[in-house]
């Protein structure tokens, strides 16, 4: 395992951990302090979505998942955007808190909730964001091979990692998917794949500044490995002769499943959850990516990472992916 990927993985495990933790101080509610996975019987809670985006004028729902819970008590309260107060929510006592009507006023409000039962307290919270229009949503579950391209980038540059990428008629979640067979060779190496839409381009100039971004897709490892390498999945924008990639953990969601199952979601990621992954470095004060409306048109698609790091073991990896969602949620 590479310094940069043991940084990922650091990095993604601190980011979770900071959505477990209390945000304002209003309404006298404890810190988070108990063990936050429920080791040994202790109380622990999940808010399930932790980040949804809502058009104005819908509903937003979040559910707190508990775990060594007995005879809880409830306690909602909502942090506004810029604030440092948790305000109580009136009415509030049940495991699930629905706001009935989203606003502007509730774009990028955090909702926590205060579990309390007779072994403790946890807390969970969630995020909020909401858009003013309908969101544009690009889904691709046939594959067309003439709608795809593939970029490979391997380190090292010879002898080092190779990838074959095709769409396959049959065997997806059902019908046709897109399938990477990787061979890794018997030296440490890290491959890059980045698979790109042809037919999903947003235009923001045309179709309006973005707010944040959703992803999801169904994916499988089939087989036995007869390698030790590592194989993630994340969200890929292609704008002006520049690729962006999230910034979460690669390995989200799917590594080591057998079957097709739904990936982890990706929701609501804003321009500050990509960074630059390939291109022309970006400039002081230049938004990258830009998702204003003065920005250049933005091809979406995922990449993938290959990659091992112990020498004299060689195999190959498949994935497939299917069901490709990416959802516009516009200002």
């Amino acid at each position: 395992m590479t310094h940069d990927t043991r940084h990922r993985l650091r990095l993604a495990a601190v980011t979770a951990a900071g959505l477990a933790t209390l945000v304002g101080s209003g309404g006298g509610f404890p810190p988070f302090e108990l063990d936050p996975d429920g080791i040994g019987g202790w109380p622990a809670s999940e808010m399930q979505p932790a980040r949804q985006t809502v058009q104005v004028g819908t509903p937003a729902r979040f559910v707190v998942a508990t775990t060594h819970v007995t005879q809880p008590t409830f306690r909602w309260c909502r942090v506004p955007r810029g604030g440092s107060t948790c305000e109580l929510i009136a009415g509030a006592t049940g495991d699930t808190y629905t706001l009935a009507s989203a606003t502007l006023a509730d774009d990028g409000a955090l909702v926590q909730v205060t579990v309390t039962d007779p072994k403790g307290t946890t807390s969970a919270q969630g995020s909020l964001f909401v858009s003013s229009m309908p969101p544009v949503i690009y889904r691709d579950g046939d594959f067309g091979p003439e709608t795809w391209t593939a970029t490979t980038w391997a380190d090292p540059a010879s002898g080092g990692p190779s990838a074959e990428v095709s769409t396959q008629a049959s065997g997806g979640n059902p019908g046709a998917f897109r399938q990477t067979t990787i061979l890794v060779p018997v030296v440490p190496s890290a491959l890059r794949i980045y698979q790109t839409s042809q037919t999903a381009l947003y235009d923001p100039a045309a179709q309006g500044a973005i707010h944040v971004i959703d992803a999801t897709e169904d994916c499988e490892t089939p087989g036995a490995s007869t390698s030790n390498a590592y194989i993630g999945t994340v969200p890929l924008l292609l704008q002006g002769g520049r690729r962006y990639v999230a910034t979460d953990n690669w390995s989200r969601g799917c590594s080591g499943s057998s079957t097709w199952i739904a990936a982890s979601p990706r929701a609501a990621m804003a321009s500050s959850d990509f960074r630059l992954i390939d291109g022309p470095a970006c400039t002081t004060g230049e938004s990258c990516p830009n998702f204003g409306v003065d920005g250049a048109p933005i091809r979406l698609g995922f990449a993938q990472l290959i990659e091992t790091s112990a020498a004299g073991v060689t195999g190959t990896r498949t994935r497939g992916i299917d069901n490709w969602t990416m959802t516009i949620w516009r200002r």
